[in-house]
Formats: C-alpha cells, sequence, structure tokens
C-alpha cells in the first residue's frame, strides 16, 4: 500500500493536516510539534478510534519509518487521508523549525 510522502518544506503553514506524532513518550516530552496528537505506535491498535475520520492525518515519529507503519494501519482502518511526514521531526527540526532540540 502506497503512503504518500510530505516533507516538512513541502508542508504550508496553513496546512490541514491533523500531525499525529507516534512516537514514545520520552521522544515527545523531549521535543514535540505544537498542536499536535501523540499517541505511540504501540497503542495505535487500541485507540485508533479516538481519532477524527473526517480529518486528513499527518503521521510523523523520528525519522519517518514508524509513522510510515501507522499510516499503513489507519489507511487499513478505514482513514481516508492519510500521509507520512518524510524524515519525521529529525527533518522538520532541520528544515521548517531550526529552534527544536534534535537527538
Amino acid at each position: 500500500m502506497d503512503i504518500p510522502q510530505i516533507t516538512p518544506e513541502d508542508l504550508p503553514d496553513n496546512h490541514h493536516y491533523l500531525i499525529l506524532d507516534v512516537r514514545e513518550v520520552h521522544e515527545w516530552d523531549f521535543v514535540n510539534i505544537p498542536g499536535s496528537v501523540h499517541l505511540p505506535l504501540g497503542q495505535l491498535p487500541l485507540r485508533h478510534q479516538e481519532l477524527p475520520q473526517d480529518r486528513a492525518i499527518l503521521t510523523l515519529c523520528h525519522h519517518g519509518m514508524r509513522s510510515q507503519q501507522a499510516a499503513r494501519f489507519l489507511k487499513q482502518a478505514g482513514f481516508k487521508e492519510v500521509c507520512n511526514l518524510s524524515g519525521g521531526i529529525d527533518r522538520w527540526s532541520v528544515k521548517k523549525t531550526p529552534q527544536l532540540p534534535r537527538y
């Protein structure tokens, strides 16, 4: 299943996506994108129904691998518009918001 990829530099500031961060709690506590929703990948199968089905979702993790898994899961669960943030929060902090800490 192909999941569309969006880079941070291609994402406009006025985007329509709900940003879903699937990293672990300690990663989220270290750095996160303001306004994003945190739901660790391991909890996604049990809690995905908490997410709005009528919103476009952009998944993210540290580098984009776990979020790719999350995006595939959401598509299979019936979510219509799901994309993955290519390069994850690491690329976001380099290309979009350089003041965010990197790890």
